[in-house]
């Protein structure tokens, strides 16, 4: 199984969020789509909006290399990036996508903040 990527439109305007949580996207972008669509639909063009991603995490195992696991983790990232930034070209960008091979799993968690009128994300990483 690939690892999977996080990935959420959390608009601070309207006061809500989209995720999507799953693996493969470059090749089955169904659930990512989906969830992009939705985001698009319920949002207005001037709402402030943060996209964040997290996961795809690569691996260090020598076999990694080999059987092309690493490869598509990074396609997965790609298509992700360039997805989020086709259909939300003017939001914030929390990319918490790593290159180090040591990082394992990620947690990420979005809560709104009453106080402040803004989601607020925190990504852990775990090694």
């Amino acid at each position: 199984m690939e690892p999977c990527i996080a990935a959420a439109v959390l608009n601070h305007t309207q006061k809500k969020a989209w995720v999507a949580h799953g693996s493969g996207w470059s090749n089955n972008p169904l659930n990512f789509d989906d969830m992009m669509g939705d985001a698009q639909n319920g949002s207005m063009p001037d709402d402030a909006i943060t996209i964040c991603l997290a996961g795809a995490c690569l691996s260090k195992k020598k076999s990694a290399k080999r059987n092309g696991y690493n490869k598509l983790i990074l396609e997965d990232r790609e298509y992700v990036l360039r997805e989020v930034t086709k259909c939300f070209p003017d939001a914030e960008l929390e990319n918490h996508f790593h290159h180090d091979a040591s990082i394992s799993s990620m947690d990420a968690e979005f809560a709104f903040d009453k106080s402040k009128e803004k989601w607020v994300s925190n990504v852990t990483t775990f090694k």
